[in-house]
């Protein structure tokens, strides 16, 4: 028998947002309804990428903001089929993004510049190439 990958303690009488999609996962896995592969979640991640760009790209916003809330979902299920609480993943982008950042902000103002606005997509990533680099430096 196989057991449901994330040891977690809900409000099951009020639960937030988050709990609610872990429960359903849940519910989900205990019924049988559940992936068998990494892969597998993987491609849905995927697919429900391809349905946000095809939502935006029909200009169709509530069915963009639908898609958007699956593949947030199916995030979330890949979290927790991966073992990971999906609120302590999430924080830890959040935290990994907000140092980043900082760092690009910094890089960026050291030569010169008060803002990016305006500045074309490789002067945009080429910046937070050297930040992702710089951070994982100042680590070690």
């Amino acid at each position: 028998m196989r057991k449901f990958p994330l040891n977690f303690n809900i409000n099951e009488t009020l639960p937030d947002l988050w709990d609610q999609a872990i429960l359903q996962e849940k519910e989900a896995f205990d019924f049988g309804f559940y992936w068998e592969t990494l892969d597998q979640l993987v491609t849905q991640v995927q697919s429900e990428a391809d349905e946000v760009k095809e939502a935006f790209d029909d200009k169709d916003r509530p069915h963009l903001q639908e898609e958007i809330g699956d593949l947030l979902h199916a995030s979330i299920g890949l979290s927790i089929f991966c073992g990971f609480n999906p609120k302590k993943a999430l924080e830890v982008s959040i935290q990994k993004f907000e140092a980043r950042l900082k760092c690009l902000k910094e890089l960026a103002q050291k030569e010169g510049y008060e803002t990016l606005e305006g500045q074309p997509l490789n002067v945009l990533m080429d910046y937070w190439n050297k930040s992702k680099k710089e951070v994982e430096k100042r680590k070690k």
